[in-house]
């Protein structure tokens, strides 16, 4: 070995320990700027496909029609309506209904089938009776319920 100046080795030492980190470096940046190009095509899927489900917004699920009770925690008022609408296969209801009395809006307590079953509880909505169409959400949203 020949006698070379300790700064010499050190120096030799760095530089390898430099090259040894930009090869690291290079293969981080080459493994993922191939995985860019992928992540980048189902980002902007991913961005269309949520453009478009707000585009449709709620109308983009097929909605089913049900009965639902009313409580106004305001007013203390209660009603039925049978018309309540949910996400087809689901009890997520989408459209609220006002009180009649202080005009807040409200989700049902509770939701059923329109066919009344045997031991459900009677309910008390005439069908000859005009829909209120000022109270109900879906209407007042632009998409009428007749």
């Amino acid at each position: 070995m020949p006698n070379v100046p300790s700064s010499d080795k050190t120096t030799d030492h760095e530089n390898k320990t430099k090259a040894n980190k930009n090869r690291q470096k290079k293969k981080t940046k080459a493994s993922s700027t191939d995985l860019q190009p992928q992540q980048q095509k189902t980002s902007s899927a991913d961005r269309k496909t949520q453009e478009e489900k707000k585009k449709k917004g709620k109308r983009s699920s097929r909605l089913e029609r049900r009965y639902g009770r009313f409580h106004c925690k305001n007013c203390n008022r209660g009603w039925e309506s049978s018309h309540v609408y949910v996400v087809a296969g689901t009890l997520q209801v989408v459209y609220k209904q006002k009180c009649k009395k202080c005009r807040l809006p409200w989700f049902p307590y509770v939701n059923e089938e329109l066919e009344e079953s045997d031991d459900a509880r009677p309910r008390h909505v005439d069908v000859k009776k005009p829909h209120p169409a000022d109270l109900c959400g879906k209407c007042l949203a632009g998409y009428r319920c007749n």
